[in-house]
């Protein structure tokens, strides 16, 4: 493989700033234009899609820092590889809603202008930030640092959102130790404790950490991150016919199985973990694929049902006849 694995560090090198790329995505354009198909099935198990857009999607991506943190070089592969992935799968992508190199005050100004918007087509959220990041959910805007709680809480707690699934994929280091494949055992946190306050924790959120908290995740810098571009592959391959916890449950094996780093004598590995506070199936779309398998199910319920109705037709029957040949017979023995 080309190129180099990066640890998503936030520490500060001996470097000149850099100043903030220009936005990448100049017009105001749509990547594609789709339509929710209403008349397709729906599995009643799944959160209702009553919209005709298949979700919000927000890219917020850092890739340059004022206080001398490295260029995350490489991010650039992964926003347009979750722009190519979603589109794919029937997601209008807007440029406006693509993010380089903000200040915090610009994400949340941002975050808060979207949510003041017309959603009410849309039928699920999907918020990717890539950046660097540090201990206890603490995320990396171009100047300043913010609480990943700070930032998802302003979209569970929008009145527009509710009974909508709201998935956040958190692209970051949350410290600086490795996750190895030695037999060496030592007490891990999943996720910072504050994760699961009543305060920062509301229903229909889906979570995804790409390492656990203390560790460090890994950015190869020509082709992405280890979590971004195994997200975009299994759904690539899955979206249009597995619900997002069972993708992203692959996405975790992917990523633990089959990428690795060597250093020195270590062999250091990468473990995604997922928040869910999901009550129902979360699916990407409404398609054709899942249509036709629904539909075949439903077929199915309706022959089964059919097949019930005439065997209790036929008992039925048999035994109106048992009864009236029993009666025919007492008659006969009757008159002898």
């Amino acid at each position: 493989m080309q190129g180099r694995n990066e640890r998503e560090s936030s520490s500060i090198v001996s470097q000149e700033v850099i100043q903030p790329k220009n936005q990448r995505y100049q017009e105001e354009s749509i990547f594609g234009r789709f339509t929710e198909n209403l008349r397709y099935l729906e599995d009643p198990l799944e959160y209702r899609r009553e919209g005709s857009e298949p979700g919000l999607v927000l890219v917020f991506n850092q890739e340059t820092f004022d206080n001398g943190s490295p260029t995350r070089d490489g991010s650039l592969k992964d926003v347009e590889d979750i722009v190519t992935c979603l589109t794919r799968l029937g997601f209008n992508i807007s440029s406006k809603h693509i993010f380089t190199d903000l200040t915090k005050d610009e994400i949340f100004k941002n975050v808060d202008a979207i949510l003041a918007s017309d959603l009410s087509e849309y039928n699920s959220v999907l918020v990717f930030v890539l950046t660097h990041g540090d201990y206890e959910n603490y995320l990396h805007s171009r100047t300043t640092s913010f609480l990943a709680d700070e930032f998802w809480l302003k979209f569970v707690r929008c009145p527009k959102l509710d009974k909508i699934p709201k998935m956040f994929t958190i692209q970051a280091c949350k410290g600086t130790e490795k996750t190895t494949s030695s037999g060496e055992v030592k007490d891990t946190l999943l996720v910072p404790m504050s994760t699961f306050s009543i305060k920062n924790i509301f229903s229909d959120m889906l979570i995804v950490y790409s390492t656990l908290e203390g560790k460090y995740a890994f950015r190869h810098n020509t082709n992405g991150t280890w979590l971004i571009q195994e997200i975009c592959k299994n759904f690539t391959a899955y979206g249009r016919r597995d619900d997002v916890f069972s993708m992203l449950t692959r996405v975790i094996k992917c990523v633990s199985k089959n990428y690795f780093d060597q250093e020195k004598q270590e062999v250091v590995k990468q473990l995604p973990v997922i928040v869910s506070t999901l009550s129902k199936k979360f699916y990407l779309n409404k398609n054709k694929d899942r249509h036709h398998i629904l539909e075949s199910i439903e077929n199915q319920v309706e022959i089964l049902k059919l097949s019930r109705s005439i065997r209790e037709k036929v008992v039925t029957i048999h035994r109106r006849d048992e009864e009236t040949k029993n009666t025919k017979d007492k008659a006969k023995s009757s008159k002898k």
